[in-house]
């Protein structure tokens, strides 16, 4: 996976069509941002997929392993940035910090 910026992820919900020029192939995972807080780490990842893109959280704890979950559907550049802020502030806001 790779780390790519939460506006560009805005601008990839928006304009599909330029996933290429900007390096986005669809139905691949690319890492948005990561948190920790204790012993559990949660990464949440963005894939292109027809007609926007979708979030994906992997948490990972010592007690429950590994688990996936998909998060959201995004149509829009302005659904995922509203979205993916008020994420990170409700994480925030829990206890998490940046991993």
């Amino acid at each position: 996976m790779r780390d790519v910026d939460c506006l560009l992820w805005a601008e990839v919900v928006q304009m599909g069509g330029l996933m290429a020029e900007k390096g986005i192939e669809p139905d691949v995972f690319y890492d948005v941002f990561s948190c920790k807080r204790g012993h559990e780490t949660r990464t949440y990842s963005m894939r292109v997929v027809p007609g926007g893109a979708e979030l994906w959280r992997v948490s990972e704890s010592l007690s429950g392993g590994v688990q996936s979950i998909k998060e959201a559907d995004f149509k829009s550049s302005e659904e995922a940035s509203k979205f993916l802020e008020e994420l990170r502030l409700t994480l925030t806001a829990g206890g998490w910090r940046d991993g």
